[in-house]
């Protein structure tokens, strides 16, 4: 029949077909196995820190960052001993990606142009600390030894800081602050009360105030123009009323001890002037004679 193939054009038409699909997937299959071989065959350059200060909070397989890129990680943490004095520093190992920063292929060039190693804290909860690349042309070379793959450290005003913050909070967590706060709560509540017995207190010390004057008009009215008789006759009221008078004073006295701040001394200081004037006219005022 017109326009159909023969069995033996289509079993052809598919081999061909089938011979393309194996063909592409072999491309495909080279593609990715060399792109594989060139990662592999990436050697990354492996540089040291060695510095002066605790590195606790570094760990191993963190991410090595420069501007914020991460171009390598941290691969161990050790301790060097320096041959010479015997002195020991802390000895970071990193592994940096060159593929994706092809200028750390001369790790050297770009330690003299000021590439320089640093600790920045990243949760200063925990302390842990991440070790970044930075530029700082013409910054010191803080170095352990002439090592052309050992770079040079920079001290981190961030990294003293949250050295120093560091207890604190650990302090801070490990105590219990509702404790403190309920103490606090307690201590603003009984100062709150005390503010409140101020109206009561002042009515008090009002009330005493106008006997102790009622007691001083005794007085000059016993000393006033009245016959002997009479004067003597009240001199034994008088004295039993400056009693009273120091008695309450006294009380009075005791009461303004829980008075806080500078009014409270100043109704102390009042009231032990009231009670002295008080004790000096009652030793003032002569006995009166027996009858």
């Amino acid at each position: 029949m017109a326009g159909q193939l023969s069995p033996d054009d289509r079993l052809t038409r598919l081999r061909r077909a089938g011979l393309l699909v194996l063909v592409l997937a072999a491309t495909l299959v080279l593609a990715v196995g060399l792109r594989a071989w060139q990662s592999s065959a990436a050697t990354p350059v492996r540089c040291v820190v060695r510095p002066e200060v605790s590195v606790h909070g570094v760990v191993a397989g963190s991410a090595v960052r420069l501007n914020g890129v991460a171009v390598g990680r941290v691969v161990r943490l050790g301790l060097w001993t320096d041959p010479a004095t015997g002195r020991v520093r802390p000895e970071i190992v990193l592994s940096l990606d060159a593929e994706r920063e092809p200028s750390l292929r001369d790790l050297r060039a770009r330690i003299d142009e000021g590439l320089r190693a640093e600790f920045i804290p990243v949760n200063p909860a925990s302390g842990f600390l991440e070790v970044d690349l930075v530029w700082s042309p013409g910054g010191p070379r803080q170095v352990a030894t002439a090592d052309a793959d050992e770079v040079p450290w920079r001290s981190s005003a961030q990294q003293s800081a949250v050295a120093q913050a560091i207890p604190i909070v650990q302090r801070l967590a490990a105590e219990d602050l509702r404790a403190r706060v309920d103490a606090f709560l307690g201590r603003l509540a009984a100062v709150e009360a005390r503010v409140a017995e101020g109206p009561r207190v002042t009515v008090s010390l009002a009330e005493r105030a106008a006997r102790l004057r009622a007691a001083a008009a005794r007085v000059e009215a016993a000393a006033g123009p009245d016959s002997v008789a009479s004067a003597q006759a009240r001199l034994g009221d008088l004295r039993e009323g400056l009693r009273v008078a120091e008695a309450a004073l006294d009380a009075l006295d005791r009461d303004l001890e829980a008075w806080p701040g500078p009014a409270g001394e100043s109704l102390r200081a009042f009231s032990r002037s009231c009670r002295a004037s008080a004790a000096r006219l009652r030793r003032e005022v002569p006995e009166p004679p027996e009858r």
